[in-house]
């Protein structure tokens, strides 16, 4: 058994090395937004919502691999179309801050369409995202427009 290990131990150390990691800060410049088109789920008495959000890009450069900011977001589904059909995309964790996009072969420079589902929960203890009070029939929602806010409301600052 310890020579098992022992001999495992390599690949394990490659495999975990092998993982992406999201960006320490900012988010690279290789992948642009161009114009976003949101639709929320809202309810202004749940602790929870649903989003799908369609994002047009710009890829200065062919990518494989790209972040986007999702503060308190859930990625739970990723489509990506380019004039060349429909990718299959991979979600990568990113911590708190940030989810990534990986694709078997690079995407070509040019415009695609990134279409995400996702989940958050209101913030109901702060003004920052999307926040609220449930307070019997005066419950409500709301988000302040402001460049932190739109990350965690919209996905991408």
């Amino acid at each position: 058994m310890r020579s098992l290990v022992l001999t495992l131990y390599p690949l394990l150390i490659g495999v975990v090395a092998a993982q992406p990691q999201p960006p320490a800060l900012r988010l690279g410049s290789t992948v642009r937004p161009l114009r976003y088109a949101a639709d929320l789920t809202l309810n202004p008495k749940q602790d929870d919502f649903q989003g799908a959000i369609d994002i047009s890009l710009r890829l200065a450069e062919p990518v494989s691999l790209f972040w986007l900011n999702a503060t308190g977001l859930q990625v739970y589904k990723a489509e990506m179309r380019t004039d060349s059909g429909s990718i299959v995309v991979k979600i990568v964790p990113g911590g708190e801050e940030f989810v990534g996009f990986s694709f078997d072969s690079p995407i070509p420079a040019g415009t695609a369409r990134l279409r995400l589902n996702y989940s958050g929960k209101v913030n109901r203890k702060s003004s920052a995202g999307l926040f609220g009070n449930p307070s019997g029939n005066d419950a409500y929602l709301h988000a302040i427009p402001t460049n932190r806010c739109a990350t965690r409301v919209s996905v991408l600052r």
